[in-house]
């Protein structure tokens, strides 16, 4: 199991999570990590785990997947956070990755028991993941915007630290290990005949608005295709020249 593969699948399906946890007048975080693959895929996720000796898998039988999680602080911040460092992953989950890595060390430290620390936590992890909902927390982060002044000049000093190692982060070039976990996770390749009868073929990679600078990556790796607006929040990286697809 080869640890850019692993960047690669995580890149498309996996996630790094931070929910935010409330009763009565308590909050909390909980940092998680996870991959969710369909139970054939069950092998792979089991390899991933062997390889980073960490956290457990879970099936569900309710949609036939199984998820490789690992949701302990410990293991987050020795084992998860290092990785992802040395094997990098690409666009917005990058800077989603390192929004996470931020809030876990901190809570590692044991910094959040902190109330006006653990404010600017929950405004960093509010807006963690762009496509994200958390309508089920719309309480808490509007009373975080409720509070004092004195919580957002901390506010401010944590983002301007995080911000300086977003914009200060050079990513390693694409390689083709990555690109397999990738094609793994969002890749299709597929085959039909048109009106004509004519065989046509497809190599495609579909990534989110937010990571259409993956699919640029991909599309200059290869030197061919192109890229094409699938949805409203997703963009497709296609090729269809049957000479491009052999070479």
């Amino acid at each position: 199991m080869n640890n850019n593969y692993i960047s690669g699948l995580v890149q498309a399906d996996g996630s790094f999570s931070i929910t935010i946890c409330k009763r009565k007048n308590y909050i909390w975080l909980k940092p998680r990590f996870n991959i969710v693959q369909k139970n054939k895929n069950l092998k792979i996720l089991i390899m991933i785990k062997e390889q980073l000796n960490v956290g457990f898998y879970k099936n569900f039988k309710s949609d036939n997947t199984v998820r490789y999680e690992v949701n302990t602080l410990k293991d987050l911040n020795n084992v998860i956070i290092p990785f992802f460092i040395k094997n990098p992953l690409r666009g917005e989950k990058f800077i989603s990755f390192l929004k996470f890595k931020f809030i876990v060390e901190i809570m590692y430290l044991k910094q959040h028991y902190n109330k006006d620390i653990l404010w600017s936590l929950i405004n960093i992890a509010y807006n963690m993941n762009p496509l994200s909902k958390r309508k089920n927390n719309i309480d808490i982060y509007q009373k975080y915007l409720l509070i004092t002044e004195n919580y957002t000049i901390i506010n401010k000093k944590h983002l301007s630290i995080l911000n300086l190692e977003i914009n200060n982060y050079n990513l390693d070039k694409l390689n083709i290990n990555f690109i397999s976990g990738l094609f793994d996770g969002d890749g299709c390749l597929s085959v039909w005949f048109n009106k004509i009868n004519r065989i046509c073929i497809n190599f495609t990679i579909v990534q989110d608005i937010h990571n259409v600078t993956l699919l640029e990556e991909l599309k200059n790796y290869f030197n061919c295709g192109n890229i094409y607006k699938l949805t409203k929040n997703a963009y497709i990286y296609k090729v269809s020249k049957i000479k491009d697809i052999n070479e």
